[in-house]
Formats: C-alpha cells, sequence, structure tokens
C-alpha cells in the first residue's frame, strides 16, 4: 500500500539531518523577524543612547525632585531621551532599570524587584502602562512613555515623597 504524498510534486528527497537543520533556520528566522523589535532598537531609536544611568530633575521651582532614566549620548553629553529593551545590551539594566523600576512600583501599584535588569516582568507591567496611558504598546521605554508616565516626586528639601506627577 503506497502513501499518497499531500504535495503535488511527490516527496522530497531530502535527508533528515538536511530537514531538521531547515526547521531550525525557519525557527530562527521566524524568532528574529518576529521578536526583532524587543531585541534591538529601532530604527528611529538608533541615535538615541540605551538608559545607562538616572539623573535627577526639579520642577516647580526646586521644590520637587525626581530621578529619571537617561543615556550618554557619543559626544559623553547626558540624554533622558534614551531607550530600554528586553534583550539588548545597552539600555536593558543598571540604575536607569531600577529607576523605571521603582517609578511603576510607586506610580502604577506594581511589585517589581528593584533589580535593575529590564526583563519580563518589567516588561509586561511597562507594556500594561502604556495601555492605560493611550500610548503606542511596545514593550520598549523610549521618549514617548517618558513624557507619558507619571514619576515619584519629592520634597527637595526634606526628601519626603510628595506624590506622582507628570515631568
Amino acid at each position: 500500500m503506497s502513501r499518497v504524498s499531500p504535495l503535488p510534486f511527490g516527496r522530497p528527497s531530502f535527508g533528515r539531518r538536511w530537514a531538521s537543520r531547515l526547521v531550525a533556520l525557519v525557527s530562527a528566522t521566524v524568532v528574529i523577524v518576529g521578536g526583532g523589535a524587543l531585541l534591538a532598537p529601532l530604527a528611529s531609536q538608533a541615535s538615541t543612547p540605551g538608559c545607562s544611568m538616572s539623573v535627577s530633575r526639579t520642577i516647580y521651582q526646586g521644590n520637587y525632585t525626581t530621578h529619571i532614566p537617561a543615556g550618554f549620548g557619543s559626544s559623553g553629553t547626558t540624554f533622558v531621551a534614551c531607550y530600554m529593551v528586553i534583550g539588548f545590551s545597552d539600555g536593558s539594566s543598571g540604575s536607569a532599570v531600577s529607576t523605571l523600576q521603582y517609578n511603576l512600583n510607586a506610580c502604577y501599584g506594581y511589585s517589581l524587584t528593584r533589580d535593575g535588569v529590564f526583563g519580563t516582568k518589567t516588561q509586561a507591567a511597562l507594556m500594561a502602562v502604556q495601555k492605560k496611558l493611550g500610548i503606542n504598546v511596545d514593550g520598549i521605554y523610549g521618549e514617548q512613555t517618558r513624557k507619558a508616565m507619571n514619576w515619584i516626586f519629592s520634597y527637595t528639601s526634606t526628601g519626603k515623597v510628595f506624590g506622582c506627577r507628570k515631568l
């Protein structure tokens, strides 16, 4: 009894090793193409540095202070317009991520561990906040998210927490 091939041109005569390599190649391609936005900065972020530190910002005549993620530009200039992406070495760990985690906890009620790692839990919390704010939900911390988010402010003179406000 012979089996009828579902392929119109018959069964390919490739070896088992070749077939497993093809499956591995196709799977890797799908992961790279499907997850590419999460593994590397977008083209529009190419000139924007990854967030590698935190800087303080004051508002209302210097009465209130917050800390926000920032990065270094190629000339050594500090930029608050920086990005954090899961799985990308520049902007996925350090004090900038810890600052973001602190703000997600304080202003949006999450219980993230402040470990300074932009992992799946931090990304999921960020995506939920992006959705709540009505902005592009991509799981990437960047300028649009920074401007839309609330940040935890403290009184500059005492350090006592004031509350969450936009920059």
